[in-house]
């Protein structure tokens, strides 16, 4: 595929493709935001709904929470961030015709998918594990 090229067709399809994924990509940062904003929010509303209790147990449930969320955000940014690299590189080499920032950006979109695809894995292996246990709890009781 050394010598592999793309049709003008082929090139437009990616152009319009780019700038759909710009405005996924921006939509994206939005819920990164929100995400991140609900995991440092979390926390202090846990603590004041539950002041009354004292057990330790939701004490570090807050933090969980917390944690999670702004975990989930971390995660959520690198394909975004490889999404919106894609679209703003694609869309300025297609419009200064380089070959080399076409590829590139095409590179991006690569780096997107493969996060998308082993974050996936992972998640789909945890599932089936959390899936075992919890059939192992059920079975030991």
């Amino acid at each position: 595929m050394e010598n592999a090229t793309l049709s003008t067709t082929g090139l437009n399809s990616l152009y319009q493709a780019s700038r759909w994924a710009r405005f996924i990509a921006i939509i994206g940062f939005v819920f990164i935001g929100i995400i991140i904003l609900a995991g440092i929010i979390v926390g202090p509303i846990l603590s004041a709904l539950n002041e009354d209790v004292s057990s330790g147990a939701l004490i570090y449930s807050k933090y969980l929470f917390s944690g999670i969320y702004i975990v989930m955000g971390i995660l959520y940014f690198f394909p975004v961030y490889f999404l919106f690299q894609f679209s703003n590189g694609f869309i300025v080499a297609f419009k200064n015709a380089s070959e080399e920032g076409i590829n590139l950006a095409v590179d991006y979109l690569r780096k997107h998918f493969q996060f998308i695809g082993i974050l996936l894995i992972v998640t789909l292996s945890l599932y089936v594990i959390a899936f075992a246990v919890g059939m192992l709890f059920t079975v030991l009781k």
